[in-house]
């Protein structure tokens, strides 16, 4: 392929990408200033003004007819006992259990979880911390598409500097990912999770942009001695 050729392609990339991420970054402020009154408006409630209650019913089913072959399995329900059924974080109080031949049913309900304005506080004050940590990221996302459409080649320093600029960014993402997700999963559980955790794919990919860069600015030399030797 002809460098002028791939390099316009480059830029056509970058193009594409800034009007993507500006657009990106428009939405995600209004997100998050959506987020904010939302907690200013959350905080200023009286703590017993909003409550409300989940519950929830369950049914696992266990079809023994797939499995047991020419075996005869004959089974009744004091041969089967099942204590406690779990679906991720939900518990559920098994009510009875149901056992045929060649099926063992069991049916279980959600203990009731009441969702108070505390809860409703955790999670929007997460949700503001998500949507700016989104925002940070995507201002580096952004200066990266735009170095690229103005760029005469993707060795450029300025390119060189916001891919790593983008892959530092993306490190809060290592560790807030799993704690988003265990504050979510709080909220309609009893257990909120705000110990941070190793997010290997946030991981991967920051150190994914740390190596590109170190390509690019590894074929920025070559290029630049090549140049000199001309």
């Amino acid at each position: 392929m002809d460098k002028n050729v791939a390099v316009g392609k480059v830029k056509k990339i970058g193009k594409i990408g800034y009007v993507v991420s500006t657009v990106a970054q428009v939405v995600l402020i209004i997100g998050f200033v959506a987020a904010i009154i939302g907690a200013i408006v959350l905080f200023a409630l009286p703590d017993d003004m909003i409550s409300f209650e989940l519950s929830g019913n369950c049914k696992m089913h266990v079809n023994l007819e797939s499995v047991k072959g020419d075996s005869a399995i004959n089974l009744d329900e004091r041969d089967v006992k099942v204590d406690k059924l779990e679906l991720g974080d939900n518990k559920y109080t098994v009510v009875k259990t149901e056992v045929t031949d060649d099926t063992i049913t069991t049916y279980g309900e959600f203990s009731n979880k009441t969702v108070d304005l505390g809860d409703m506080r955790i999670v929007v004050v997460m949700a503001v911390i998500y949507v700016a940590v989104y925002l940070f990221t995507m201002i580096f996302v952004k200066k990266l598409f735009k170095s690229l459409k103005n760029c005469n080649s993707p060795f450029d320093t300025v390119v060189i500097a916001n891919l790593k600029k983008l892959a530092y960014a993306c490190i809060p993402w290592v560790f807030l990912a799993g704690m988003f997700e265990g504050v979510s999963n709080g909220f309609v559980t009893d257990n909120f999770d705000f110990g941070p955790s190793i997010n290997l794919v946030a991981l991967m990919l920051v150190l994914i942009l740390l190596a590109l860069a170190y390509v690019f600015q590894y074929g920025a030399e070559l290029q630049k001695e090549s140049d000199e030797t001309l």
